[in-house]
């Protein structure tokens, strides 16, 4: 009876270490998707910033341009944030990463809403005088 509680116990620390291992596993993903979606939104502000100096761009353009901006640096700082709280020895560092993380969640957000307004703005610009323009 004792040899047979004693393998329950086992059976439930090997469980909880395979089930670390597997969060670990995940995290590392996450953070390996949130580093590729960086990389993605600093192309594409990069991007649009040399489309935007070849012509004569209106307010609104000049808005999605600093909102894709805005995007990026706040996808940055949620990378880092994300890779701190996967490295960290401390549960003082964790919560620093998760701050990171955070700014730059509202960051994008922010830069989302100015794009969004951008957006806008072109499409009523657009409307009104019949030319067509391209938003990201």
């Amino acid at each position: 009876m004792a040899l047979e509680k004693q393998w329950r116990v086992n059976d439930i620390v090997n469980e909880s270490k395979i089930n670390e291992d597997l969060k670990l596993n995940l995290e590392k993903q996450v953070a390996a998707a949130v580093w590729l979606q960086t990389i993605g939104k600093i192309a594409e502000a990069i991007i649009l910033l040399k489309l935007f100096l070849l012509g004569d761009d209106s307010d609104g353009e000049k808005k999605i341009l600093t909102g894709v901006w805005v995007q990026a640096v706040g996808q940055l700082s949620q990378a880092i944030g994300v890779e701190k709280q996967i490295t960290a020895t401390t549960k003082e560092i964790v919560i620093e990463g998760q701050k990171i993380a955070i700014t730059g969640d509202w960051y994008q957000t922010i830069g989302a809403a100015l794009q969004a307004i951008g957006g806008e703005q072109v499409l009523v610009e657009e409307q009104q005088e019949e030319i067509v323009e391209f938003v990201p």
